[in-house]
């Protein structure tokens, strides 16, 4: 499974999804938002090139964000995903995420537009930080998460083409 996961976009317009993400269209099985997205044409956008699944973040207010929920926990192919936005100022906004599940095995959140990749309590704390609005460095962040049964892996990149960085990495695998 290759899911893309994306955070703060902040953005109304399907003109302003990144071309390198356009380009990717079919690669990914997933794209997990962990809200602010802000405008409906962005997230049907994002649909054009894989599913959504999303949460409402504080700045979701239009009326399709109704419909999104502050959070959701779910298990997808034998993991079990946390996924929500996020409160609180910089590193209270990791703590808060995590009080909000009870053991899932990733927890995807967002707010700070900082990325972060850490394990926290034996679970996967992951903010890719902001595709579009980033508050640190010169290009967006997002995360690509990768699994099968039994491995995981979750990393956090900065840029596109050849100007690609990774900026964290985790493994993992379960026991047989």
């Amino acid at each position: 499974m290759h899911i893309l996961a994306i955070s703060d976009t902040h953005s109304r317009l399907r003109s302003e999804i990144p071309d390198f993400l356009l380009e990717m269209k079919g690669t990914f099985d997933l794209i997990f938002h962990a809200g602010d997205i802000v405008g409906e044409d962005f997230l049907l956008g994002l649909e054009e090139i894989a599913p959504v699944v999303g949460v409402r973040g504080n700045m979701d207010s239009d009326a399709f964000a109704k419909n999104l929920p502050e959070l959701r926990q779910f298990d997808y192919h034998g993991w079990s995903f946390g996924l929500i936005h996020g409160r609180g100022r910089g590193d209270t906004v990791p703590a808060y995420a995590r009080s909000m599940f009870a053991r899932p095995d990733v927890i995807l959140f967002g707010h700070t537009h900082v990325p972060l990749l850490e394990v926290r309590q034996d679970v996967v704390m992951l903010n890719p930080g902001s595709l579009t609005s980033p508050r640190i460095g010169t290009s967006g962040s997002y995360a690509l998460i990768q699994f099968t049964e039994t491995d995981l892996e979750c990393r956090i990149l900065s840029g596109a083409g050849s100007e690609v960085e990774e900026i964290a990495q985790y493994r993992s695998r379960r026991p047989l």
